[in-house]
């Protein structure tokens, strides 16, 4: 095969001991959400109503603004225990006049509060601002492009019954506008920039559906590293014991929920308290949020040192092996089908007569290296089809999105390249921006 013209047998060693290296990390983690899932797929909701302040900073969202608005007035929380706030943060568009609008035309109630920055000072300090002036015992922080269920503030809010809870994350799934028939006409027209937008959609479709397992594993260590900002609730009076939202990170709600993990709170998940978001609907998009995230995790990663002694960087640790596993899969495949390719087609040989002679090499127990490395492919691929599966069942989503699976090392391998320029970008100390469209990765 052409993999064994181009690696001499030390590289595939190193890729065979890697290889076990990731199935090892990936079976455990696995096996801890096989013995443990019951303690956390059991939600029990509670009667709890506490009184609710739902915050959402917002910079030019003028074309999203009234639907989240509406859409969380009109929840069946008790209207007398809701509080909306909308933290203006120095919008230049008419941000500030559909706020003033909508509190007009439906809010009788005095349920919508708007509070207008003078300047635009960045999501953190806009999500301080509006703990400052928050009145209900629970804030709940979203985006001002997310859509909530109807029952979703009545469900996230349930679990601060147990006074040793701190925060709680809901689950948010991505917005799909993008049909198998919009793809198929993309490509007749031969715009491959739109089609490739299709895959894009679908990917972080699947990609947010495995947020909530991977939330929900963490949840049985008590290590859960995230709560969503889309869809996040916390006490607030720990929002003040902890100094709130650090104004120089970019990512503030990892950071946020390993304050509140110092502070010595739970941090709980509750699947069923959903909500939708708008994900990046252009390549160019998906790499300001990326490298948002991944500069922010290692701004995170280096505050919290402290923490990778504990549960808590043994966590984070072996949650990057997620993507570890899926471009490893890519990788071995690539070459197992290259080698099959140059053998057929440049060579000419016949791949029934590759098969025969493979097959008989195996019942002959006349195993190669490289048959132990597709042995820990596939089985790496079971894994990760297992995580799927159960992702979907969690979420509830459709079964057709297991089908982008087997396509996500393509998606993981160029999240890859962009993770490696935020980490350069990192080290040499390169401008971040704290306000303005680069506070949302737009």
């Amino acid at each position: 095969m052409l993999a064994e013209m181009l690696f001499d047998a030390e590289i595939y060693r190193l890729t065979l001991w890697t290889a076990l290296l990731v199935l090892g990390i990936v079976a455990f983690w696995n096996l801890i959400y096989i013995r443990g899932r019951k303690k956390v797929l059991n939600e029990v909701y509670s009667d709890y109503e506490p009184s609710v302040s739902v915050v959402i900073p917002a910079f030019n969202e003028q074309k999203t603004i009234e639907k989240t608005l509406k859409n969380i007035f009109d929840s069946d929380y008790p209207p007398g225990s809701l509080e909306i706030l909308v933290v203006n943060d120095g919008s230049t568009d008419k941000t500030e006049k559909n706020v003033k609008d909508f509190i007009k035309k439906f809010d009788a109630r005095n349920i919508v509060k708007i509070i207008n920055m003078k300047a635009n000072v960045g999501k953190c300090a806009a999500l301080n601002f509006g703990v400052e002036h928050a009145s209900g015992e629970v804030v709940i922080t979203t985006d001002a492009d997310t859509i909530f269920n109807k029952d979703s503030v009545r469900k996230l809010v349930a679990g601060f019954a147990d006074e040793k809870v701190g925060a709680i994350a809901g689950y948010y799934k991505a917005n799909q506008s993008l049909t198998f028939s919009d793809a198929i006409r993309f490509l007749k027209h031969h715009d491959f920039k739109k089609f490739s937008h299709y895959f894009l959609e679908k990917f972080q479709n699947l990609e947010y559906i495995l947020f909530l397992f991977t939330r929900k594993r963490q949840e049985i260590l008590d290590a859960i590293m995230v709560v969503p900002g889309a869809i996040g609730a916390f006490r607030k009076d720990v929002l003040r014991k902890i100094g709130g939202f650090d104004e120089k990170i970019l990512i503030e709600d990892y950071d946020i929920t390993l304050k509140v993990h110092k502070a010595g709170y739970l941090v709980k998940c509750y699947k069923d308290a959903e909500a939708s978001t708008t994900p990046p609907q252009t390549w160019k998009e998906l790499i300001g949020q990326r490298i948002r995230w991944y500069r922010g995790g290692l701004q995170v990663m280096a505050k919290h040192s402290d923490l990778l002694r504990s549960r808590h960087g043994f966590v984070s640790f072996v949650f990057g092996f997620e993507y570890v596993n899926v471009v490893l899969q890519f990788l071995i495949w690539s070459l197992f089908f290259s080698g099959i390719f140059y053998k057929v087609f440049i060579l000419q040989e016949s791949i029934l007569f590759l098969l025969m002679q493979w097959i008989n090499r195996i019942i002959s127990l006349q195993f190669q290296l490289f048959d132990y490395i597709l042995f820990v492919a596939a089985v790496l691929f079971l894994i990760g089809m297992f995580e799927a599966i159960q992702s979907v069942k969690l979420s509830r989503a459709s079964r057709k999105t297991l089908l982008f699976y087997p396509l996500l090392g393509i998606y993981a391998m160029f999240l890859g390249y962009v993770w490696l320029y935020s980490f350069l970008a990192h080290v040499t100390r390169r401008k971040i921006s704290y306000a303005g469209r680069g506070w949302k990765g737009r």
